[in-house]
């Protein structure tokens, strides 16, 4: 059937004088530019008025106003809205072929060096006339596409190729309902054109382009439609009316996929067509065929609505992205209306109002109230102004306020190495995250160590290592996890039978010596306990019968003690970590911790220089006291045996005045 205009795809409007055959071209280009120009130079002058059509025109363009539409080889972002198969085209594009079916994925190639085509079929009419090989390229080395044979449609019938014998196409034809690839047939002609390099074009290869479009738009002198219009609509019948320039016959394809309809077989050029049995408030395609005499046809198509007094309803609802405060409410509406939308937690106050029509509709409702049910209602009018109310449905948002941190959390040890924590349940928590790390500040919240549902955790794998550090960290049945950074840990202080002199780096859950030193009948390391007091020793005993010390002692971060071991051991500690202490030590002896869990130079632990120096002796003792002497004549620390601040020893520190010492981790 012939079409009404002509399309290329760009972005302006080309205007040129009418032609016999036909109105309007459209070319459709991404990026047009001089060799797409003569393409338009040509259309021009066979008498085409030619419209440019870019990529953001595409979905916006009505393609039946056009004769034929040029597809040129570029890229598309719009490129399902091409009118491949649904409007006559000339194609030069060879992105978009298996798309439309015309090969299969990928069928669509290029090659370059192309100079002579060969004719497949001379008896065509876009070949009619010339000889089997013509010249197409007045240039070699010039890029041309082509479509394999083994990758076409099988209506896809082969005009021009590089070969004899038809392998590679490069100027290919459809006719209307020719059948293409996965069950696909064509509703228009089309012609696909490989031969794209224009401005190399030979007088022969013009011609091709040239007969490719007359083919396209040339039906053969079909009958002209116009002056259509829909008349006498009612809620269940309308009439079609429409003229003809020659006397033709009068048909009306209607409803889903135009499976009904109406013929009248009187030849005329004044045409009427009564369309019964139409559904209420109901958009219909229609299609008006006329062919005269001679077969020849020529196809509009329209749409029409039948009257509405139905008041539209909710078929159904759908509520998504819900959040905190947030959620988005889907409708789907048996015709086009607008809404209005009734919401609230407690009675229906809040309201969203529409101000155009739609069948369906997406809402957005924002600064709602966190873990709240909220209730709704629609408000549904047509454009006929019928009107009714939804029933009443809700939702639910969700939680996104953190749960309480764990309180109380405490850590004990069992077994003499194993360390069980333990902390106060909240009944807002679903699940305890347990995060550990061998240093105090290293932890990854990204990873989770364990999680429990309980309130204890017992780290059987503690033994191995001589620091461990746990946080525990609440999560919801949500999913959110409050960010508390509340460090509890266990210290291993290495024990050699006899005397060690050993210091807390830790504070104490609870500083009495019993709580502490966590120890009973069967497990006993430490048989005695010496604090100094500045003057000389407090001394405790564990008595193993009775289970507990000779006397009452509190045992304190980093202040030095005599531990006697029965036996060499890793004694373990539970307690608070902390990053630094100042720590007072006064004009003389005193015993004290220098480091809490790495180890250290002494010179980096005491910042000393000959002309301000508070420290003249550093003693550590293992098996027998080392000693080092600061002097500031040399501003270095000597001695027989060179030896680090260690973090879980005490040292003597001699003291020249009253000084602050920072102790840091």
């Amino acid at each position: 059937m012939m079409r009404k205009h002509i399309l290329i795809v760009l972005f302006a409007l080309l205007v040129a004088s009418s032609v016999a055959y036909g109105d309007k071209a459209a070319f459709v280009v991404s990026h047009f530019n001089g060799s797409e120009q003569r393409y338009s130079d040509i259309l021009e002058d066979m008498g085409f008025t030619v419209d440019i059509i870019g990529n953001n025109d595409l979905p916006s363009t009505d393609f039946s106003e056009y004769d034929l539409s040029l597809i040129n080889n570029d890229a598309f972002g719009n490129w399902e809205y091409l009118p491949i198969n649904d409007h006559p085209c000339l194609i030069f594009n060879k992105y978009y072929m298996d798309d439309f079916d015309w090969v299969e994925a990928m069928g669509t190639t290029f090659g370059s060096g192309f100079l002579n085509a060969f004719i497949n079929d001379p008896t065509h009419f876009i070949t009619d006339g010339f000889p089997l090989w013509i010249s197409v390229h007045n240039e070699s080395d010039l890029h041309y596409n082509y479509i394999p044979s083994w990758r076409r449609g099988a209506g896809v019938e082969v005009i021009a190729s590089t070969y004899y014998d038809s392998s590679n196409a490069v100027v290919a034809a459809v006719e209307v309902g020719a059948e293409l690839r996965n069950g696909q047939y064509t509703d228009a002609k089309g012609v696909f054109f490989g031969i794209e390099e224009a401005k190399y074009w030979t007088p022969e290869s013009e011609q091709l382009f040239r007969n490719s479009v007359t083919w396209l738009v040339t039906d053969f002198y079909s009958p002209v439609i116009s002056d259509i219009s829909v008349e006498a609509i009612s809620t269940s019948s309308a009439r079609i009316v429409w003229t003809t320039n020659m006397l033709a016959n009068s048909s009306v394809f209607y409803g889903p996929g135009l499976s009904s309809v109406v013929e009248d077989s009187a030849l005329v050029t004044d045409h009427s067509i009564t369309l019964n049995g139409l559904q209420e408030a109901t958009t219909y395609d229609y299609e008006i065929v006329s062919c005269n005499d001679g077969g020849y046809c020529r196809d509009e198509s329209g749409t029409f609505e039948t009257l509405d007094i139905t008041a539209p309803s909710l078929i159904s609802y759908s509520i998504e992205g819900i959040t905190d405060s947030e959620a988005t409410i889907n409708l789907d509406i048996s015709e086009e209306a607008m809404v209005t939308l009734y919401y609230g937690s407690v009675s229906l106050d809040n309201i969203i109002e529409t101000t155009s029509y739609n069948s369906i509709w997406q809402l957005n409702l924002v600064n709602l109230d966190d873990f709240t049910q909220y209730f709704l209602k629609v408000e549904m009018c047509d454009d006929s102004d019928n009107c009714a109310n939804s029933s009443i449905f809700d939702f639910t948002t969700e939680d996104y306020t953190d749960p309480l941190a764990p309180s109380n959390l405490l850590l004990e040890v069992l077994d003499e190495n194993d360390i069980r924590a333990s902390w106060d349940l909240d009944t807002d928590v679903d699940v305890y995250n347990i995060y550990i790390s061998d240093t105090p500040d290293g932890f990854d919240y990204g990873t989770i160590y364990d999680a429990i549902h309980g309130t204890e955790y017992i780290d059987s794998d503690a033994a191995n290592h001589g620091q461990r550090y746990y946080v525990v960290r609440a999560q919801d049945a949500y999913g959110n996890e409050e960010g508390n950074e509340n460090v509890v840990g266990k210290f291993d202080l290495d024990l050699s039978r006899g005397y060690n002199l050993v210091s807390l780096s830790l504070t104490p859950f609870n500083s009495d010596i019993g709580a502490v030193m966590h120890q009973d009948a069967i497990y006993n390391p430490v048989s005695e306990v010496m604090a100094y007091n500045g003057n000389g020793y407090d001394t405790v005993f564990f008595d193993e019968g009775l289970e507990q010390w000779s006397a009452d002692l509190d045992l304190n971060l980093l202040e030095g003690y005599f531990f006697r071991a029965d036996l060499d051991n890793e004694f373990t500690i539970v307690g608070y970590p902390i990053q630094s202490m100042d720590v007072n030590l006064v004009a003389g002896m005193n015993l004290v911790g220098m480091r809490l869990y790495s180890d250290d130079t002494i010179s980096d632990v005491l910042d000393q220089t000959p002309a301000d120096y508070s420290a003249d002796e550093i003693s550590g003792y293992d098996n027998g006291y080392i000693v080092a002497t600061y002097y500031p004549s040399e501003d270095s620390w000597f001695s027989t045996d060179i030896f680090d601040v260690e973090a879980g020893k005490a040292y003597w520190v001699k003291a020249n005045e009253d000084f602050i010492l920072e102790v840091s981790a």
